[in-house]
């Protein structure tokens, strides 16, 4: 405990805290002036604090959460993790001169995993700042081999290349099940589940043959090819086959009068794309008659159809075609009309876009029975 007291002192924390508090603080203050405090209780209190202390929309897990996490997010260099960790615990323990690198590395591994791991929301991006320390660990590690491929444990290596060939096979089938069902427009997604499996059957060869050098340079190009065709050109495909544009373009176009809402599903990048907000209904009566936001950061009831068509005559409802048929008969005595219609992003499902047209005189009527029951 000592020695981390005075490790810590040497540090010099409150330096650190005033640079940070120099930087930051005047838009802290300018934020909380703004909304009368409201941000910072929700940005303090409400996103760390309780996000430490409760799970957050269904972003829970148990101890093993993060190590699958980091198995995924790292891959493909994550199938050496047992003979990386191997052979860092050898290094520190035969090793004087690498012994605090790799003490450093291993503490900013183990605080950064260990701490999410205690809190109760968890996402895989929590832990991407410990990926550098990672990725010098499996560095060293390659370089070792790549040194003399004798000096190493051949069970493990081998046990990782044949994981490794397992994963691309599956990233095979994988990618052409879900290129066949949700992205038709990119059949060959498949292909990227063949560079691991093409890579590690040269890496193979090479270690049979006792050319580490050989192989530390296959699976660097592997890696490379892997990473640069699945974000460079994998996600870019997939992202064209999304076309939510086609009714977004219909909201930003749309009358400031008239209502935008959602019926049965709403993504929050509808929000931001269509750059007006969106009211989520529901086809319920008993929903409080108009919702209004008391405070900042405030979440918005859901409104009830009937308050809707109330407020706003003239409105645009976003829908799936599961949802269509239900919205349509609770709006029995309203005009609506399909104007746009699309396939729902990743989903087995149709995106729709309705007008919704009420009569004044209808609403009236409705408004007074409602108030004679």
């Amino acid at each position: 405990p000592l020695h981390f007291v005075r490790t810590l002192r040497a540090m010099r924390p409150l330096l650190a805290a005033t640079i940070v508090f120099l930087v930051a603080g005047p838009w802290y203050i300018a934020v909380g002036i703004q909304t009368d405090g409201e941000w910072l209780r929700q940005f303090f209190l409400h996103e760390h604090v309780k996000r430490a202390t409760t799970a957050f929309e269904n972003h829970d897990g148990g101890i093993w959460y993060y190590p699958l996490a980091i198995g995924l997010g790292f891959f493909p260099w994550s199938v050496f993790a047992i003979p990386v960790f191997l052979n860092s615990r050898r290094s520190f323990r035969d090793d004087g001169n690498s012994r605090n690198a790799l003490l450093f590395l291993g503490c900013w591994v183990g605080v950064q995993v260990g701490l999410f791991s205690l809190a109760s929301t968890k996402l895989p991006s929590y832990v991407t700042p410990c990926y550098p320390a990672l990725a010098i660990l499996t560095a060293s590690y390659v370089v070792r081999v790549a040194g003399d491929c004798r000096a190493i444990s051949r069970f493990w290596l081998y046990a990782a290349i044949t994981c490794q060939i397992l994963s691309g096979l599956l990233l095979v089938c994988a990618l052409g099940w879900v290129s066949v069902n949700y992205v038709p427009g990119a059949s060959w997604l498949f292909c990227i589940g063949l560079i691991p499996l093409v890579g590690a059957c040269f890496g193979y060869w090479f270690v049979m043959r006792n050319r580490g050098h050989a192989w530390s340079i296959s699976v660097g190009v592997t890696s490379f090819l892997f990473v640069v065709v699945l974000f460079g050109f994998g996600t870019v495909a997939v992202d064209q086959q999304q076309q939510s544009e086609l009714i977004l373009r219909h909201i930003a176009a749309a009358d400031q009068h008239v209502g935008i809402a959602a019926f049965g599903s709403l993504e929050s990048s509808w929000v931001f794309y269509g750059g007006r907000p969106i009211y989520e209904l529901v086809d319920d009566q008993t929903v409080a008659d108009w919702p209004h936001r008391k405070k900042y950061w405030t979440k918005k009831p859901r409104v009830s159809l009937g308050s809707w068509t109330r407020q706003f005559p003239r409105s645009l409802i976003l829908t799936t075609d599961r949802d269509f048929m239900q919205l349509k008969q609770a709006l029995s005595d309203a005009e609506v009309d399909v104007i746009e219609r699309t396939n729902y992003f990743l989903k087995r499902r149709e995106l729709m876009l309705v007008q919704v047209s009420v009569a004044r005189t209808a609403g009236r009527e409705r408004t007074n029975a409602e108030g004679a029951h």
